[in-house]
């Protein structure tokens, strides 16, 4: 017991965060990282193996993240043309959201297909984020707050035509610009 005292007072003398601690990131340091990842699946634009973010070496590259990311770039045009024909809209919680149509309510086949691009695109969006958490020992809480500059991203770049939700969770259809 007396070991696990001195060594708490010895981390605390010397400045370092106790073991276990975990880093918080800033709003803004999780907006810049939202944005190169989603610049990654939209732009085509190489994901940085880290990125420095409020003095810390964020890991972005980590395991897993690559192919999550590769599976949204090569379902990026059909989830493009699900948003443009009102049956796939943008949540304020970052993920992606299935409406009924008419061509939803009378294809089944279009119907499942659309609802397998919600359910691909929601799982890879969500590991990314979990990936990039867990390696980096980010804080409880990141995971809403990474949603939170997901939502927002895809609301900044919604195209006329597209369904996005508000933060006080109210739908509406971009207009044109």
């Amino acid at each position: 017991m007396a070991i696990g005292v001195s060594l708490a007072l010895v981390w605390g003398c010397k400045g370092l965060p106790s073991p276990g601690a975990r880093t918080r990131l800033s709003e803004s340091a999780v907006t810049k990282l939202i944005a190169v990842i989603e610049e990654g699946v939209y732009s085509d634009k190489e994901i940085p193996e880290e990125m420095e973010l409020d003095g810390n070496a964020v890991r972005i590259a980590v395991e897993g993240v690559k192919q999550r990311v590769d599976n949204r770039i090569l379902r990026k045009k059909v989830l493009r043309d699900h948003k443009l024909d009102g049956s796939i809209g943008e949540n304020r919680r970052g993920k992606v959201e299935y409406f009924k149509t008419e061509r939803t309510r009378t294809e089944a086949s279009y119907r499942n297909r659309t609802r397998i691009v919600i359910l691909r695109e929601n799982e890879d969006r969500i590991e990314i984020i979990e990936r990039i958490i867990k390696e980096n020992s980010l804080a409880r809480g990141s995971r809403q707050e990474f949603q939170r500059a997901l939502a927002e991203y895809h609301r900044r770049h919604a195209a006329p035509g597209e369904k996005v939700e508000s933060i006080q969770g109210e739908w509406t259809v971009v207009a044109e610009k």
